[in-house]
């Protein structure tokens, strides 16, 4: 009974799946406030508790980021460490900065709910400067605001023919207003950033 119980134990430590979407917010202080971002990770898990994937990074009109990402999984501490690499699309206006983040995170689950939580510290892509450092907060999810990753398409259906970002249904759509003005930023997530922020 306690050696089945061990290892129980033992496979939901070490036998954790991190590949999926993650979503939900950061947050940075700046004085009495707080400024919140919507964030998106999605992770593909590697060989020797490796990390890849993507991030998107958005606040109303103002900033949209997408960024590549490494990380490792630390089975023993459930935690996991993140850190953005280069950003591959950007929208920027105002006094806005762009930033790569580091993550560290803590996993955790409350029923079938699993969560990601930790801090974070940010640098400027460009001087290097400290950009500032905050809070993270993501729960699993089955869908992207954006585009799903080819690795998480061909994980969802293993036995498919390859899949393409392209969702014939999405692009078809016709959007509630123009999307904004967007620098390097592909069509397809404009207009699902558009729906993300409600415009």
């Amino acid at each position: 009974m306690v050696l089945a119980a061990f290892l129980m134990i033992s496979c939901n430590i070490f036998g954790q799946d991190l590949t999926g979407i993650w979503r939900g917010y950061f947050y940075a202080s700046v004085g009495p406030y707080k400024e919140y971002y919507k964030y998106e990770v999605q992770i593909d898990q590697l060989k020797n508790y490796s990390l890849a994937g993507v991030t998107y990074s958005y606040r109303t009109t103002v900033f949209y980021g997408k960024a590549t990402f490494e990380g490792i999984w630390f089975p023993k501490t459930q935690s996991i460490l993140l850190k953005e690499l280069k950003l591959v699309e950007l929208k920027i206006q105002g006094n806005s900065e762009a930033c790569a983040m580091t993550c560290t995170l803590d996993y955790g689950k409350d029923g079938k709910t699993e969560r990601l939580t930790g801090t974070f510290t940010s640098v400027n892509t460009d001087s290097k400067r400290d950009c500032g450092s905050g809070t993270v907060y993501l729960e699993k999810v089955t869908e992207s605001d954006f585009q799903k990753e080819d690795f998480l398409l061909k994980k969802s259906t293993p036995n498919a023919p390859p899949v393409t970002n392209n969702n014939t249904a999405n692009n078809n759509a016709k959007p509630k207003a123009s999307p904004p003005a967007v620098n390097s930023v592909s069509k397809t997530n404009a207009k699902k950033l558009q729906t993300a922020l409600g415009v």
